[in-house]
């Protein structure tokens, strides 16, 4: 029962979130567990199958009642994200894996070959299909980006977590040693990126970060500081005091990638905040917007507009934009395109002419407004 319930809400969840997208994955896996194990082929099972169904049917079926062509315009969207695998998308996610699931898939490769003969038990059948149902999902992604990989992170640390007891002595000892070494130098190497940035020494480090974001002002603040020294005695500690154990690499990832994190989150997030926000994009893009346009009353047609530009814009200068990739007809005044530099200005047939541009510092992405010439007026 609770089974069921579970399964139902993750689904829901999943459906309005991201659509279909959202419930492949899991509902293959709910499925073929009891096609391909016998220990799922109970009536118990069913049950819970039958009971997720209902749970994900009926409240999608009344919002999608509810929101009538806006939600179904939405779903349509969230489908036509999806498109069939290539190899430049399988090539793209092999890179990101590598590093971002690493250790957990090669330790996850090794459980799966040592226990090949028990490949159907229960505890390895569901992860390894949740794994490759979630790869199938990534590669058929349209768009290429680093978060789509996270649901598959989740089933290769359950097959991972199940292949650490039965790692040997010198694998567990020699990740653990990597680890120690690896997340303690370059913790380091951000503690001595902070010294250069504040103290001016080294003075080629220091000169190197200043070129990387001119104009940026370095401020002490005593709350990151101190943050950031809390996580550097935690992980001292955690060296010092960690017990011999199969399991002691598996800690030391774990920590070492939470300090190194948290670390330049909090010493260098002024320094990457200042070139990576869009904060001050949005507010000359709505400077602008608001010399034509002072009531804020025309819609603004976007072009190649990322997701995460849509939202930054909506958040630092309540700017939402009409997706032409969703309504291609839409009849705007004003048009904001996201291009490079070398991309042509779509003044096409002078309908068009350019009224701002901007971009992050050193981004080599820019963003132009353009505004709708009128057909009355001489060219």
């Amino acid at each position: 029962h609770k089974g069921g319930i579970a399964l139902g809400t993750g689904l829901l969840i999943g459906f309005l979130c991201k659509g279909y997208a959202g419930l492949v994955a899991p509902a293959l896996t709910a499925v073929m567990v009891g096609l391909c194990s016998p220990h799922w082929r109970t009536r118990s099972f069913a049950l819970s199958l039958l009971e997720a169904t209902l749970l994900l049917i009926v409240p999608a079926a009344l919002w999608l009642a509810a929101t009538g062509q806006m939600g179904a315009a939405w779903l349509q969207v969230q489908s036509a994200g999806m498109t069939l695998p290539s190899a430049a998308g399988a090539g793209y996610y092999f890179k990101v894996l590598a590093w971002s699931a690493w250790p957990a898939w090669p330790i996850a490769l090794w459980l799966l070959w040592d226990r090949r003969s028990a490949i159907t038990s229960p505890g390895l059948l569901m992860p390894l299909l949740a794994a490759l149902f979630s790869l199938g999902v990534l590669l058929a992604q349209r768009d290429m980006r680093e978060v789509h990989a996270l649901p598959l992170l989740l089933p290769l640390a359950l097959l991972a977590g199940a292949g650490v007891p039965r790692m040997r002595r010198g694998a567990a000892n020699a990740l653990a040693w990597f680890g120690a070494m690896c997340f303690t130098f370059f913790g380091a190497l951000v503690w001595l990126g902070w010294f250069a940035m504040q103290t001016g020494t080294p003075a080629t480090i220091a000169r190197n970060f200043q070129k990387l974001e001119p104009g940026h002002v370095v401020v002490f603040e005593w709350w990151p500081f101190l943050c950031a020294a809390f996580l550097t005695l935690a992980w001292i500690y955690v060296l010092a005091r960690s017990e011999r154990s199969v399991f002691r690499g598996v800690l030391f990832w774990a920590c070492g990638a939470t300090l190194v994190w948290g670390l330049v989150m909090t010493l260098w997030l002024s320094w990457i905040d200042y070139g990576k926000s869009y904060q001050a994009v949005a507010e000359s893009l709505d400077a602008a917007r608001r010399q034509l346009d002072p009531a804020g009353r025309q819609c603004i047609r976007s072009v190649d507009l990322g997701e995460s530009q849509r939202a930054a814009l909506d958040y630092h200068a309540d700017i939402q934009t009409v997706r032409t990739e969703s309504s291609p007809n839409v009849q705007c005044a004003l048009m904001l395109v996201q291009a490079r530099p070398d991309d042509e200005d779509r003044e096409l047939a002078g309908q068009w002419r350019r009224v701002w541009e901007g971009s992050r510092p050193r981004d080599r992405e820019r963003y132009r407004l353009y505004q709708r010439m009128d057909p009355r007026t001489p060219q």
